[in-house]
């Protein structure tokens, strides 16, 4: 019986992204923001249109793996990644990131204040590109999402302490059980990751509510 081997290659294709907010080089704020597991950008985008006042400029690039989310009839949706090939999936988005955020942070006023946000699936997504490509960013909001348990964060303490980490949950949250918060408060004392929390009401979604009372909080 013939030996199966396994060939990979690196290919150009096409990615998408979408956006609101100023792209004059006038936005005093960058915000790169990673959509949940199977959801599409341009719906995704559309929750923040709360937070656009016209000195915001919001990106949402989508996952480069698409899918049918239930049937060939249905709605297609995007994912950041699965286990297949995993490392090789991860090398791609953060290269899909990196662009991405080397175009939009061109458009902006120099010395933009940089988010990275992340929903869902989206949190582990910044994560590891952050970690992967150390991005300049200020803050950092993972929003219904936990950190990734496979990176040693010890490394970059020093660098999330110079900037301001956030986590936004939902009390209604089915996914984020009380286990699983009990298990992140745990997981980032250990490797030093300073989260300030943000309870919002809505289950597990970004809500337009949420991201006001955020943006009343950033102020304090």
């Amino acid at each position: 019986m013939p030996r199966i081997q396994h060939t990979s290659f690196t290919v150009p294709r096409t990615a998408h992204c979408y956006h609101l907010g100023p792209t004059d080089g006038t936005a005093a704020e960058l915000w790169i923001a990673c959509h949940g597991y199977g959801q599409l950008a341009k719906h995704f985008i559309r929750r923040f249109d709360a937070v656009d006042d016209g000195s915001r400029l919001v990106v949402a690039p989508q996952g480069l793996s698409v899918f049918y989310t239930k049937g060939l009839s249905d709605a297609p949706g995007a994912s950041w990644m699965t286990r297949a090939h995993r490392l090789s999936e991860i090398a791609d988005y953060s290269t899909w990131l990196q662009l991405v955020y080397g175009h939009f942070a061109g458009l902006c006023r120099p010395g933009a204040h940089i988010v990275l946000f992340g929903f869902s699936q989206g949190c582990a997504t910044v994560m590891r590109w952050l970690t992967r490509c150390r991005p300049h960013f200020d803050e950092l909001m993972l929003w219904a999402g936990l950190t990734p348990e496979d990176i040693d964060y010890s490394p970059f303490r020093a660098w999330f302490a110079e900037r301001r980490l956030w986590m936004a949950l939902s009390r209604t949250d089915p996914f984020l059980t009380p286990d699983r918060l009990q298990w992140q408060r745990a997981f980032a004392r250990v490797q030093g990751l300073p989260f300030r929390e943000l309870i919002y009401e809505g289950g597990h979604q970004v809500t337009r509510r949420g991201l006001k009372q955020w943006l009343d909080l950033r102020a304090e």
